[in-house]
């Protein structure tokens, strides 16, 4: 079952989730002109009843799920909790969605797929971690209850303005100490980028399992933004862990990430606000 098509304009765009990255859909959509609501913790993704009230009284055409653990360790601490956000939580929403054909994107990571090498989207799941079993779990029940729900896989996020947002982390480690190990092969993606995407995606009423990363590994990524940053290049070093590199099947849609990362350089990247 695919979601309706174009829908009407008075009608707003649902993001949940509370953290840095929903705030950065909810500002791409503002950037576009888009009716859009973000309740943030006043709404428990994981209550079959808060959703479905949510979803009366609000009438979405589309919901984004920015929702969940970005942090691995945070996970491997509160493995239940891991789980009820990644994959009871996402099991709600395909389910009040596809009841009333609400358009439903959802974040997953790279983490549900093999360590090594390049994966697509037709790579069978194995996932890694506590979150990246959560995840997987999430994919499986989101695309069974709800086959045109749409499941964006993303590598490492980096751009989210917080003290442990890999890339300011990194550079901040790299001035201080002067060494930062990053994964070599491992995705990566830039907040304002992928939020961006992640609605051309949902508007155009795209379904299924999508891959969103840039070309470039981390470890590249991570070397340019420290030359940018005026830090010593020979200080990021591959790790011994490659990671998973995202490719896609379904096509390419991100720009190049370079003046992006100029611009999160100059921003001051290195030292953003504290993590919320």
């Amino acid at each position: 079952s695919r979601p309706l098509p174009a829908p009407r304009p008075a009608r707003p765009i649902l993001v949940t989730g509370s953290g840095a990255l929903a705030r950065e859909i909810f500002q791409a959509c503002r950037l576009r002109g888009l009716s859009v609501v973000a309740p943030g913790r006043s709404l428990d993704v994981r209550d079959a009843d808060a959703v479905s009230l949510a979803l009366e009284e609000l009438a979405p055409w589309a919901v984004f799920n920015a929702a969940g653990v970005r942090d691995g360790r945070s996970a491997e601490r509160d493995p239940a909790g891991t789980a009820r956000l990644h994959t009871d939580a996402p099991s709600v929403l395909a389910l009040e969605c596809e009841l009333r054909r609400i358009r439903l994107a959802t974040l997953s990571s790279s983490l549900v797929l093999p360590s090594g090498g390049a994966h697509d989207e037709t790579v069978p799941r194995a996932p890694r971690t506590v979150l990246g079993a959560a995840q997987a779990e999430g994919e499986q029940r989101i695309l069974e209850r709800y086959p045109g729900a749409l499941v964006l896989r993303c590598g490492f996020v980096v751009g989210l303005g917080r003290t442990d947002d890999f890339l300011a982390a990194g550079l901040a480690l790299l001035r201080d100490r002067g060494q930062w190990s990053v994964p070599a092969y491992a995705s990566v993606i830039v907040a304002g980028l992928l939020a961006q995407a992640g609605l051309d995606l949902l508007e155009d009423g795209e379904t299924g399992i999508w891959h969103l990363a840039h070309r470039r590994p981390l470890l590249e990524l991570a070397r340019t933004a420290a030359r940018h940053a005026g830090l010593d290049v020979a200080g990021v070093v591959a790790e011994t862990t490659c990671g998973a590199r995202l490719v896609s099947i379904r096509g390419q849609i991100l720009p190049s990430c370079g003046p992006a990362l100029r611009a999160l350089v100059r921003a001051g990247v290195e030292a953003p606000a504290p993590a919320s």
